[in-house]
């Protein structure tokens, strides 16, 4: 019975896709090349904002994708997914995630409030620099060694994480990282790692519909209880409590203010 109705669904799919590229066709319309959506991030992630602005002016000159029936709210869905892969990449260089956020649910609502096309385009090219800026920023404040631990930090954010396992990948010992990251940051590896982690588990409580005992699993907790004593512990109330509070204050995301 599971298997007849997972192989409509997926017939269901396939004749959407095929629909959707059939319109495309006819309209001679073709998604931007993976590749240069590729090298824009990475030049964000590089903090490289004329060689991004060179690339972004090379994917704009292609006819964008019809993402709604009117023309502006299709340009800005479009930007707004652009801001989510801005984001992530200005996370992957190092950037504070609370800070990452911060600046796209600025833009988000700057987007929102845009009237014509010129205005919206425009806005793009601003959100790419300030992305690039604070990918940038961090990258020269860092040092090589420092900006290594933030990036496997981030990208692992999920995981149960050790001192010994971040010294291990960027390879040196565990104190030497730990006083150089303290010296340079102000603040102790370990502590930069929890504020991270517990920012993006915020952020499943406010932006998801997620159970607390999946997000707790998610994230490596051994048992639920243990993961709402730590939440406690680190927010100052229960996950349930924090949720609750986000969706009657409309809060956008968590924790620590990071300057921009």
């Amino acid at each position: 019975m599971t298997e007849t109705k997972n192989s409509r669904s997926g017939d269901v799919l396939k004749q959407r896709l095929q629909q959707e590229r059939l319109t495309n066709q006819l309209q001679a319309y073709q998604h931007p090349p993976y590749l240069l959506e590729h090298k824009l991030l990475a030049l964000i992630e590089q903090g490289d904002s004329t060689q991004a602005m060179s690339v972004l002016h090379q994917i704009n000159s292609l006819e964008r994708a019809k993402l709604a029936a009117d023309p502006i709210r299709s340009l800005k869905n479009s930007l707004i997914a652009s801001c989510t892969l801005f984001t992530r990449a200005a996370i992957q260089a190092g950037a504070e995630s609370e800070a990452a956020f911060m600046l796209s649910d600025l833009y988000i609502r700057r987007v929102e409030a845009v009237g014509s096309r010129q205005q919206a385009e425009t806005l793009e090219y601003d959100m790419l620099l300030d992305f690039c800026r604070l990918a940038g920023q961090n990258r020269q404040e860092d040092s090589p060694l420092v900006h290594r631990a933030r990036h496997y930090i981030q990208r692992h954010l999920q995981s149960r994480l050790s001192l010994n396992d971040i010294a291990e990948y960027v390879g040196c010992h565990p104190n030497y990282l730990s006083s150089r990251f303290s010296q340079e940051t102000g603040q102790s590896l370990m502590s930069y790692y929890d504020q991270e982690r517990m920012g993006a588990i915020c952020r499943f409580l406010t932006d998801t519909d997620l159970p607390l005992l999946e997000i707790a699993a998610l994230f490596e907790f051994s048992s639920l209880s243990y993961f709402s004593a730590a939440f406690k512990k680190s927010v100052g109330q229960s996950p349930s409590d924090y949720r609750r509070q986000a969706q009657r204050l409309g809060m956008p995301g968590p924790g620590p203010i990071t300057d921009l």
